[in-house]
């Protein structure tokens, strides 16, 4: 995901909508000017990367994901140890792997 409107749904979910959110009672939408400074409008609020509405939120993304997992499967050697060690958004390593004899 990129720049799009976010919203809170859960504590490690995001909904995402990159061109509009369209509603009965409000629509916002990507060419509405001032998109910057919008104030959230119904839980939801424009971003230029994912990064920054996990962090706004402050949501915690969800790494191990069935298809990340799936992934990890399918690597071996450094590649896999490199995927261990992916940083969340708080910076702590999730599992920490240094010889593949650990994974």
């Amino acid at each position: 995901m990129s720049a799009g409107f976010y919203r809170k749904k859960t504590d490690t979910e995001l909904q995402y909508a990159p061109n509009f959110v369209k509603h009965k009672d409000y629509t916002l939408a990507k060419s509405d000017k001032g998109l910057a400074e919008m104030k959230e409008t119904y839980g939801w609020k424009w971003f230029d990367t994912d990064k920054a509405a996990y962090e706004y939120f402050q949501v915690v993304e969800k790494l191990w994901t069935p298809e990340r997992i799936a992934l990890l499967d399918k690597m071996e050697g450094q590649e896999k140890i490199d995927l261990l060690n992916t940083k969340d958004l708080t910076g702590d390593k999730i599992v920490i792997a240094t010889e593949l004899s650990h994974v």
